[in-house]
């Protein structure tokens, strides 16, 4: 090979064989290494030579391969079609409720189980699991930027005042706390999941149910629409039987579960509701 045609080729830094470009298949075979192995120790090397790359530019480009071109443009057309296919199909409402009522029938069969399931999953990639956003924040930029992370998550994603001290818990809040019971607020040793209030003296969970967001059956009717967010519509009867499927799990956990609308709620209404599990 003549000097001037060796100066167009790279060397390979491990055996010092001149090539067009370094491929993988020469890695693999004679080094038993990757390209990405081999890009890591020799971080500054080309892996294929200017006129090479000119050539193969000038060859995809050209009028004789257009038809090659325009295959690899449908290829990736095609690829991309069935990405957002398959995003969509997640992103429905009939996905997400099939989903969430195999979940829900997973935990109230066997929630031992379920537990058991993710508390063995180690590593990196499956350490968040069991955990809410606050807290995997929270274990890595500290309280302050969890608080500003979680605020800015909710103003995206649109949740009506948040899960904790709406104006109607706050109302709650206050009644128990006028009359020394004892509680817990946003309790979460229920399966996982969390409870408006938890009264340890009587074994009982309050639910405080917004009027709009639960349906209050004395102003809507079974077939009328709850708009949520992400553009999402559930008839009333849906949200009636997800409380419903919710109050089945905190029961058969072994609890006592009432539930009171936002505009019931008084003291006496309040009491009441403790008063008969008493």
């Amino acid at each position: 090979m003549s000097a001037d045609n060796q100066k167009y080729l790279l060397k390979c830094e491990l055996c010092g064989k001149l090539f067009k470009s370094i491929t993988n298949s020469h890695l693999r075979d004679k080094h038993n290494m990757t390209t990405s192995e081999y890009k890591i120790k020799f971080p500054n090397t080309k892996m294929i030579s200017d006129s090479h790359f000119r050539k193969l530019s000038e060859w995809i480009y050209s009028n004789e391969n257009s038809e090659h071109w325009k295959y690899q443009q449908s290829i990736q057309k095609d690829s991309d079609v069935r990405k957002n296919a398959a995003k969509k199909a997640v992103q429905s409402d009939i996905y997400r409720e099939n989903h969430s009522k195999r979940m829900k029938r997973v935990v109230r069969e066997n929630p031992d189980k379920y537990k058991a399931m993710w508390s063995s999953i180690v590593g990196e990639n499956h350490y968040h699991y069991g955990k809410s956003n606050w807290q995997r924040w929270f274990e890595k930029y500290g309280k302050d930027e969890a608080d500003r992370r979680l605020a800015e998550w909710k103003l995206k994603n649109k949740i009506p005042g948040g899960s904790k001290n709406t104006k109607i818990e706050m109302m709650v809040k206050k009644i128990l706390e006028n009359n020394n019971i004892s509680y817990i607020h946003q309790y979460k040793g229920i399966c996982g999941i969390y409870v408006d209030f938890y009264l340890p003296e009587y074994n009982l969970v309050i639910e405080i149910d917004g009027d709009y967001w639960h349906a209050n059956p004395n102003k809507y009717s079974s077939e009328q629409v709850i708009k949520y967010p992400g553009n999402r519509e559930i008839k009333a009867m849906d949200i009636w039987q997800r409380d419903k499927d919710r109050d089945i799990l905190i029961e058969e956990s072994g609890y006592y579960v009432k539930r009171i609308f936002g505009s019931e709620i008084t003291e006496n209404a309040v009491l009441s509701l403790i008063n008969k599990v008493d």
